[in-house]
């Protein structure tokens, strides 16, 4: 039975133009992407160039503009919108999205390279791109036109490192990108599905639509996981299938969908000793460390395989030889080492404090999607070498279990900060000082700053009687 509260208001917008305004939205971010990547404007002079950056600065402000209002009124609507019109509106956004060409990061373009490392035969930990342009096609992945990263080892877990293999066996550049693009954008698709459904076991259906719409047509979400198409979609989606598990209390599959989510990237492993401190508590310690047992042996079988050789190790140690927009090397750029340890021993001590915390208080889905959150923002704020926007769905898919206001709205505010963040380097193409203290500034701190400043609730210390301990966890009877 239809509540009062799921009916439409008079003041709605028609499903049409909700939807026709978001399309509208992201068709001008395929043009913006079009002259981003193809139209130089170098050779008819310098004043032409910097114009041709303006105008896509500007554009990149009214995607933004469109494709926020039309996601805004979508999650106020949601409850009254039926769940057909949500997903075949959420799919064309994110063909569109697909088939705009990776702009606002080179990723994309290494990871292809990368693959194709593979496909000749060589192991990309211990084998760079940029050591096999001899061979043509490897020349053609490694240098068409924007990869940057060529001379580094393959940084990310062995699942990145076979999908990248199996896109790169059709021989192309292009074609293997828009086979990745495509991974991704089916992986959105399944992380919106299974934030639904994990909604749907600890709350209403309305809640359910709402954040269903909160992430499917997210046009920030949509920019990084099928626009710029980030091996984060794929770490999005088993801390999704994550969540799902653990609101039906089955801890072997969280753990497997946990050790999976590592094998894509490792940097969401704060994690782990939550999850096992709620398993503990959920008396399932058994059946998550079976499940854990099998992460590792597939671990070991690719330490075998891939990392056992001379200097095959060398993937995780050169890494911190990059350092680059984070908070703590953008501190030490300006005021010297003092202020870049610092930032690191401040985070490290809230870390460690919201761990010990969470020892104490992480008995349920909920409560460990709260420390969780807390945990990740810190630590990809403050202990992170390097920063980068889409760092953030190393922990923002865990909104989903805390049942914060709070979440939500920092998925709603991202949805205008995250394209934004991008808005020096669309208007200098360049990915210097500047760009990477604007995207902190829009992308990073903020998000950080808030859950931080409203951690009595993310960590209930404040709740002191049973009665309203009663009162936070009851949302998980549903």
């Amino acid at each position: 039975m239809t509540s009062l509260a799921d009916l439409p208001l008079p003041t709605d917008w028609p499903r049409r133009k909700l939807i026709t305004l978001s399309a509208i939205a992201h068709v001008l971010l395929i043009g913006i992407a079009v002259r981003h990547l193809f139209i130089d404007g170098h050779r008819y002079g310098e004043f032409f160039y910097s114009t041709l950056n303006l105008l896509e600065a500007l554009g990149l402000i009214a995607f933004t503009l469109t494709a926020g209002i039309a996601f805004g009124r979508t999650v106020q609507q949601a409850s009254s919108l039926e769940i057909g019109f949500l997903w075949r509106g959420g799919a064309l956004l994110t063909l569109l999205a697909l088939l705009a060409p990776p702009f606002l990061s080179s990723d994309v373009f290494d990871y292809v390279a990368r693959g194709y490392v593979a496909v000749l035969g060589h192991n990309p930990y211990t084998t760079s791109a940029q050591s096999l342009t001899a061979d043509p096609v490897m020349a053609d992945f490694a240098a068409k036109g924007h990869a940057e990263w060529t001379g580094h080892l393959m940084p990310y877990g062995p699942i990145t490192a076979a999908l990248q293999w199996l896109v790169a066996l059709f021989g192309s550049p292009w074609l293997a990108i828009f086979a990745w693009k495509l991974l991704c954008a089916l992986c959105h698709l399944a992380t919106s599905g299974l934030l639904l459904q994990t909604m749907r076991v600890i709350g209403s259906e309305r809640d359910a639509r709402r954040t269903f719409v909160l992430w499917l047509w997210n046009p920030w979400i949509l920019l990084e996981c099928c626009g710029s198409a980030h091996n984060e979609a794929f770490v999005v989606l088993g801390i999704a299938a994550m969540g799902l598990a653990l609101a039906k209390s089955r801890f072997f599959a969280t753990a497997l969908a946990y050790g999976a989510m590592i094998l894509v990237k490792h940097g969401s492993a704060p994690l782990s000793l939550l999850l096992f401190i709620t398993a503990c508590w959920q008396k399932q310690r058994m059946s998550f460390l079976l499940g854990a047992a099998l992460a590792i042996a597939v671990t070991l079988g690719c330490y075998s395989m891939l990392w056992s050789g001379p200097k095959g190790l060398d993937w995780i140690t050169t890494q911190q030889h990059v350092a680059q927009g984070s908070l703590p090397s953008l501190l030490g750029e300006m005021f010297g080492d003092f202020a870049k340890y610092g930032a690191l021993l401040i985070g490290l001590v809230a870390l460690t404090l919201v761990c010990l915390a969470g020892v104490q208080r992480c008995k349920d889905a909920t409560s460990f999607g709260r420390f969780g959150a807390l945990s990740m923002s810190i630590f990809v704020l403050l202990l992170m070498p390097n920063f980068a926007p889409w760092y953030q769905f190393w922990w923002l898919p865990l909104f989903v279990l805390t049942q914060l206001p709070l979440l939500s709205r920092v998925l709603e505010l991202l949805a205008w900060t995250g394209p934004l963040s991008y808005l020096v380097f669309a208007g200098t193409h360049d990915l210097g000082a500047l760009h990477q203290a604007w995207a902190l500034l829009l992308a990073g701190i903020w998000p950080t700053l808030l859950l931080m400043l409203d951690w009595r609730n993310l960590t209930g210390i404040h709740h002191k009687s049973p009665g309203a301990t009663a009162a936070v966890q009851a949302p998980n009877q549903h």
